[in-house]
C-alpha cells in the first residue's frame, strides 16, 4: 500500500489491524510486530522538523541511504548516515530535525518481551543496555535481509505474513547481535537461529548430519529453517552441511599424520567403502587420489 505524504513515498509492508498483529515466539522471547515500513524521499525534499513524540513499542530505524538528524528528549542529537541504525525504546521522546535529499530508510515497530528461562534473561540485559538510543552500524547480512523483505512485495505468495514475520525476526536478532558486539559484549545465547544452526553444523558435522537434525536443534521446522537460510545466506541448510563436511574432510586429508581409517571414524562413516564412495561422489576422485594430487606425504 502506498501513501503519499508531502511527496514522501511510504510503503507499508505490514500495518497492525485492530484484531491482528504478527507474533513470533520461542523459548527466549516473544516478538510482536506492529508495523513494517519503507520510505523514500524525493531528490528535492526539503528539511523539516516533526513534532516530538513517543511510542509504546520499540521503533527500529535503519538508514539505507542519505542522512537523518534526530533530537532526543534531553536535547541530545543523533546523526544517522547510510548503514546506520538506531533503536528507540518505549516511551523515549524523539523527533526528526532534518533529513537529507534522496533519503531511503526502513523501519520496524515492535515489542520484544524476554522470557525467564534456564539460560538467564540475556535479552533483558541487552534491552537495558539499549535504554539510551545509540547509533550502531548494521551488517551486510542486515542489508540483504531488508532486500529480501522488500522483495516480498513483488512476490507476496499465500504465506506473505509468515515469511515477513520470520524475516523480520531474523532482522531484529541480527541488529541486536550487531548492537551487542559494538557495545563490547556478546553471548552465543543471543545468536539468531541461523547463527546457532551454522555453529552447530561447524562443531558437529559428520556423515550423518542432516537438515532435520539441525532444525530440531534450533527449534524450527525444516521448512522454516530453510527459508531463513535462503534469506540470510542464499542457500539451503543442506548446502551448508555438505560444504562444511567437504571442508572438514579436506582438512583431515591434508594432515599426513591422520590415517584414512581414523578419518572414517572421526566423520562417523559406517565403513571405509561408504567414506570412499561419498568422497568420490562429491569430489570426483578417491581420498587417496586427493592426497596424491595434493602431495600429502603418508605417515
Amino acid at each position: 500500500m502506498y501513501n503519499i505524504v508531502t511527496n514522501v513515498i511510504t510503503t507499508y509492508l505490514y500495518r497492525e489491524s485492530q484484531d491482528n498483529s504478527l507474533i513470533y515466539e520461542n523459548e527466549n522471547y516473544r516478538l510482536t510486530i506492529h508495523e513494517v515500513w519503507h520510505r523514500e524521499f524525493p531528490i528535492h525534499h526539503s528539511s523539516h522538523q516533526w513534532r516530538r513524540h513517543t511510542h509504546d513499542f520499540w521503533e527500529v530505524r535503519l538508514i539505507l541511504q542519505g542522512e537523518s538528524a534526530i533530537e532526543l528528549e534531553d536535547r541530545r542529537s543523533l546523526l544517522l548516515k547510510g548503514g546506520d541504525f538506531v533503536i528507540f525504546p518505549k516511551e523515549m521522546q524523539h523527533c526528526v530535525m532534518s533529513e537529507s535529499n534522496n533519503l531511503i530508510k526502513f523501519g520496524l515497530e515492535c515489542v520484544l518481551t524476554p522470557k525467564e528461562n534456564k539460560t538467564g534473561n540475556l535479552y533483558s540485559l541487552l534491552i537495558a543496555c539499549l535504554a539510551e538510543p545509540t547509533v550502531f552500524h548494521f551488517s551486510k547480512n542486515t542489508a540483504q535481509l531488508v532486500e529480501q523483505i522488500l522483495a516480498l512485495l513483488d512476490d507476496p505468495g499465500i504465506d506473505y505474513e509468515s515469511s515477513l514475520l520470520l524475516l523480520s525476526a531474523s532482522l531484529l536478532m541480527d541488529l541486536l547481535n550487531a548492537a551487542a558486539a559494538q557495545l563490547g559484549w556478546m553471548d552465543t545465547r543471543l545468536e539468531s537461529r541461523v547463527g546457532k544452526a551454522v555453529r552447530y553444523i561447524n562443531e558437529t558435522v559428520s556423515a550423518h548430519t542432516n537438515t532435520r537434525q539441525v532444525a530440531e536443534t534450533v527449534g524450527l521446522s525444516v521448512r522454516q529453517l530453510d527459508r531463513l537460510f535462503m534469506a540470510e545466506k542464499g542457500e539451503t541448510v543442506n548446502a551448508v552441511i555438505e560444504r562444511t563436511k567437504r571442508q572438514k574432510i579436506r582438512g583431515l586429508l591434508l594432515d599426513p599424520e591422520i590415517p584414512l581409517k581414523d578419518i572414517v571414524h572421526i566423520m562417523n562413516y559406517n565403513d571405509m567403502t561408504a567414506f570412499v564412495r561419498s568422497f568420490k561422489r562429491a569430489e570426483g576422485i578417491t581420498p587417496r587420489q586427493f592426497r596424491k594430487a595434493m602431495k600429502v606425504d603418508q605417515p
